[in-house]
């Protein structure tokens, strides 16, 4: 009888050591952004003489240009959601249940820059002079096709009648000029003034000081 051959003993199997997972690096905390500061002057470089600083007669890009640094809008795109939002205009527009009309209202911090408040009756002054046919207002007729009328319900609340209810182009069409001052214009011909050239009381974020010879303006 053969005594049988023992079989080697298999080699023990190699167990690896889990690997660890780095941790991540933390993010650095958020700095917050500091607000630019306020005052000092910006001189900008112009491709074109501006034809006025007046939006209400002007529709080439030179002066439009300008007119942004010196007029708030009533509203703009929101680049993200392509929606309508407010500027000097509070959140969204309201529409009555028929459709025939639409509700906006001021931020109650909207002022010019003289810091007396931008009110309604300022609106609805800047919608009579654009209607007004002695006012060289290019846009009219886009204004006309729109509304009926555009009014002060109050201090802050503007109220525009559409001429087409339920118009989806209302509330685009709606602020497309902001509003100048009546204090300002209430007595002036809009057309051909000193102070389309120089305004003393605006909206946007800068005020005009001069033009110079270079065709530069600081403001």
């Amino acid at each position: 009888t053969r005594t049988p051959v023992p079989t080697g003993t298999p080699a023990p199997t190699q167990t690896l050591a889990p690997t660890r997972t780095a941790a991540p690096t933390p993010l650095p905390s958020p700095t917050q952004t500091p607000w630019p500061p306020h005052g000092g002057i910006l001189v900008d470089a112009t491709f074109a003489d501006a034809v006025s600083l007046q939006p209400l007669i002007t529709g080439d890009d030179a002066s439009r240009a300008f007119q942004a640094l010196l007029w708030a809008p009533l509203t703009r795109i929101d680049p993200q959601t392509s929606q309508v939002v407010g500027v000097l205009y509070d959140s969204g527009p309201t529409f009555s249940a028929d459709g025939a009309t639409m509700t906006w209202r001021l931020r109650t911090d909207a002022k010019w820059s003289d810091g007396s408040p931008i009110t309604a009756k300022d609106v609805e002054f800047t919608w009579q002079k654009m209607m007004d046919p002695k006012v060289n207002f290019p846009y009219r007729q886009a204004y006309q096709d729109a509304f009926k009328n555009v009014r002060a319900v109050d201090d802050n609340t503007v109220e525009y009648t559409l001429t087409s209810p339920g118009d989806c182009l209302a509330v685009l069409n709606s602020g497309l000029v902001g509003p100048i001052p009546q204090k300002v214009y209430g007595t002036l011909d809009i057309n051909s003034n000193d102070a389309n050239g120089k305004p003393p009381v605006v909206s946007g974020p800068f005020k005009f000081l001069e033009w110079r010879r270079d065709d530069h303006l600081t403001a």
